[in-house]
């Protein structure tokens, strides 16, 4: 399995780690994959142990299973679908915060433009990275990005 990593945050300020552990919460929708629906290919959700193994070689900093990390209440919020594995934190205090999901990207990225520009957010246009994208965005002079290929069966979101 490929990892996440094969692709670089280039202009976002932080290193991502992940943390060790098995899937902590839900989003309560009952998980799995979602139906494709008009969104674009899904993928199959990755088990949070599968999806922080292939991570393990990038972990770094204060491990907290079921934690979003530094990420802000507002955006504290799962697509459907999606369970929460947990967050690591690096001492420079950038957070990265693993997901597993079989959602496409086009609903991946509705999702969170909708959660991002509704919180006041600034978003840049998502950017090929290997094979999958990446999203930065800006929230209240803080840096985050979101990257995700559903052949991965997770994503990762970013939050210095």
């Amino acid at each position: 399995m490929l990892t996440m990593r094969a692709r670089a945050f280039s202009g976002l300020v932080s290193v991502s780690a992940v943390v060790m552990g098995t899937a902590c919460s839900s989003s309560g929708n009952g998980g799995g994959s979602p139906s494709n629906g008009d969104g674009g290919s899904t993928g199959t959700a990755a088990s949070c142990s599968d999806a922080l193994a292939s991570e393990a070689q990038f972990l770094g900093g204060a491990q907290q299973p079921g934690s979003w990390g530094n990420v802000p209440a507002a955006l504290q919020k799962l697509p459907p679908g999606s369970t929460l594995c947990g967050a690591a934190t690096r001492e420079s205090g950038t957070a990265t915060v693993v997901v597993s999901t079989g959602i496409s990207i086009q609903d991946l990225n509705s999702f969170y433009q909708q959660l991002l520009t509704g919180d006041g957010c600034n978003v840049q246009a998502p950017q090929a990275i290997g094979p999958g994208t990446s999203v930065k965005f800006t929230c209240n002079g803080r840096d985050g990005a979101y990257t995700y290929s559903p052949a991965m069966g997770y994503y990762l979101l970013d939050f210095a």
